[in-house]
Order: C-alpha cells, then structure tokens, then sequence
C-alpha cells in the first residue's frame, strides 16, 4: 500500500477510474460474446 502524503499521485487516474472499467468491461462482454459465437457456430 501507498502512504498517503497530502495529494495522491494517482489522482489524475481516479477521475477516469470509473470510465475505464466501464471500457474494460465492455471489451470483455464483446470478447465473450465473439467467443460464444464462435462456439455455437
């Protein structure tokens, strides 16, 4: 774990924290989604 010193050096990171889960998330259901496709072929 960090210290935490006053600001955070991540804190730049923390506003799009949220935005790149939502990303991440969506390219994992399009991966599942391509893969299951190409299962049930």
């Amino acid at each position: 774990m960090f210290l935490r010193r006053g600001d955070d050096p991540l804190e730049p990171y923390k506003k799009h924290e949220k935005r790149l889960m939502i990303l991440m998330f969506i390219v994992g259901f399009i991966m599942l989604l391509a893969f299951l496709r190409r299962l049930f072929a």
